[in-house]
């Protein structure tokens, strides 16, 4: 496999990983992942697809311009996700409040009678540790790793080498 494929694919194992690294911490103890959040998928999604771009096609050669594209894409794509999570974090406006107040039964289906009372009581608690934690909420090093990660797809579908 060409370097820039092996370089890009490790680049996209690394973010994979930071979506399951902690994005917020809570007193300094808790800390909750991309996953937790529930918005977690989107990093997995994004760098997923960079991953099966970089390795599929003739592995010899480094990626064509459109491909080398559509890996920039999701670089500047992953980075934006990431800066706009930090900036929802800052505000106090992340959604923790997803899987609260939820039974491991209860997860939204249809036979459930408690799945809507449980989740507005847990969209509720979501309210009230925000307003009572709000300022102890800290971001964690999964979004930088985000971030970097993505930095590093753009840069590297930029550099073309000269043949």
């Amino acid at each position: 496999m060409h370097k820039q494929r092996i370089w890009i694919a490790a680049i996209c194992g690394v973010g994979l990983i930071a979506a399951l690294m902690p994005w917020v911490t809570v007193m300094g103890m808790i800390g909750m992942s991309g996953m937790d959040l529930g918005q977690g998928w989107v990093v997995l999604a994004l760098f997923g697809v960079a991953a099966a771009v970089a390795v599929t096609g003739s592995r010899g050669y480094p990626l064509d311009d459109a491909r080398r594209g559509v890996v920039g894409v999701i670089g500047v794509g992953a980075v934006g996700f990431a800066i706009w999570k930090i900036i929802e974090i800052r505000n106090g406006e992340i959604e923790i409040d997803s899987m609260m107040g939820r039974g491991p039964g209860d997860a939204g289906t249809a036979g459930s009678q408690s799945a809507d009372g449980m989740g507005e009581l847990g969209r509720e608690m979501g309210k009230g540790m925000l307003k009572m934690f709000g300022e102890l909420f800290e971001l964690s090093f999964g979004l930088y790793l985000v971030i970097a990660a993505g930095l590093a797809l753009g840069i590297i579908a930029a550099v073309k080498k000269r043949a």
